[in-house]
């Protein structure tokens, strides 16, 4: 199980589902139960987002120090499993987003997946400027958790917010 947990980056995925909080909470204007279901979206999309990286640099976390005792590098994981994981993962996700409201909500959900995955994590082998694209993965939980709630995705409310998530994380 602990391998697992690795996998998906829960510490990581917990930050990007709190943030996606933020933006519902903001919006609402409050705390709802309804909160619950996107938190668990994000976390969901965020954690297999994470394992979907951790398949794509295998080979990479192989040669670190710091990253070749993770579960694919070490064989603790399969590639077939952590793929299965993924799946499961991204699918639950995306169910919950979709059948328990905000179909813009997935949708940003998927965007970001595929700018994380599909962009930032093959570019940052071969240019600084990755930073960007990786930036503005952070950026979008905001906006998903704002629209989850109602909200606008135009609103320059959640345009400010999410621009300062943007800013914040390219020196990080």
């Amino acid at each position: 199980m602990r391998a697992y947990i690795t996998l998906a980056r829960v510490k990581v995925s917990i930050l990007a589902s709190l943030s996606a909080g933020l933006g519902f909470i903001l919006y609402a204007d409050g705390i709802q139960p309804s909160v619950l279901l996107v938190l668990a979206g994000v976390f969901l999309l965020a954690s297999g987002a994470s394992a979907l990286n951790q398949t794509q640099e295998i080979k990479t976390d192989a040669l670190m120090r710091r990253t070749r005792h993770r579960p694919l590098p070490s064989d603790t994981i399969t590639i077939t499993d952590a793929l299965i994981y993924v799946a499961l993962l991204i699918t639950g996700g995306m169910a919950l987003l979709l059948i328990s409201h905000s179909p813009l909500t997935a949708m940003l959900g998927i965007l970001a997946i595929i700018i994380y995955n599909g962009i930032y994590t093959p570019l940052k082998k071969h240019s600084a400027w990755a930073v960007l694209p990786g930036g503005l993965v952070g950026s979008i939980p905001p906006v998903m958790g704002w629209c989850y709630a109602g909200g606008n995705i135009n609103d320059p409310l959640i345009l400010s917010i999410s621009a300062f998530m943007y800013l914040w994380q390219i020196p990080h």
